[in-house]
C-alpha cells in the first residue's frame, strides 16, 4: 500500500509544481502585456512628434522621397536632405565606401535630430543606420539601385 500513498504525494507535487508554473506564467504574462502596451504608447506618440518634425521639414526643406527622405531607426528619426554637389562629387572621387567616407557625406545633409548628440547616439546604438542614411543621401543625388545595377 505504500505505492499508492507514494503516488498520490508525487501526484500533490506534480498539481503544486503546475499551479506554481501556472502563476508564473500569469504574472509573467502581465508584466509582457504591461510591456507591450508601453512600447506601443511611446511609439505612437513617437510618431506623433515625427510626423510633427516632417511636416515642418518638409515646408522648410522641399517634398519628401525628393528633396528629404526619412529613415526610421528603433532609436528614432533620421532626415537627411539632398547633397551639395560638391559634397555628392568629392564622395564619388574618394572610390572608397568606408565608414569615414559615409560619415561625411552624411552628416552635413542630417536635419534631424538637430541635436548632433542624438545623431551620435543612434549611429552608435544603430550602427548600420549610418550607411542607411548614406543610401538616403545617394538616392536624393539622383542614383537608383537599378541605374547601378545596369536594370
Amino acid at each position: 500500500m505504500p505505492a499508492v500513498d507514494d503516488q498520490a504525494a508525487l501526484e500533490a507535487r506534480l498539481l503544486a509544481a503546475r499551479a506554481s508554473r501556472e502563476a508564473a506564467d500569469a504574472r509573467r504574462s502581465a508584466r509582457d502585456e504591461r510591456v507591450r502596451l508601453l512600447a506601443e504608447v511611446e511609439a505612437e506618440e513617437r510618431a506623433v512628434r515625427d510626423a510633427e518634425v516632417l511636416e515642418a521639414l518638409e515646408a522648410e526643406h522641399g517634398p519628401l522621397d525628393k528633396m528629404i527622405r526619412r529613415i526610421d531607426t528603433d532609436e528614432g528619426m533620421i532626415v537627411v536632405k539632398r547633397p551639395n554637389h560638391i559634397l555628392y562629387k568629392r564622395f564619388v572621387d574618394r572610390g572608397k565606401t568606408t565608414s569615414e567616407a559615409l560619415e561625411q557625406l552624411v552628416r552635413p545633409c542630417v536635419i534631424h535630430p538637430a541635436d548632433k548628440g542624438e545623431l551620435a547616439r543612434i549611429f552608435e546604438a544603430m550602427p548600420a543606420s549610418l550607411m542607411r542614411a548614406a543610401d538616403a543621401v545617394v538616392h536624393l543625388a539622383g542614383a537608383r539601385k537599378e541605374d547601378i545595377a545596369g536594370k
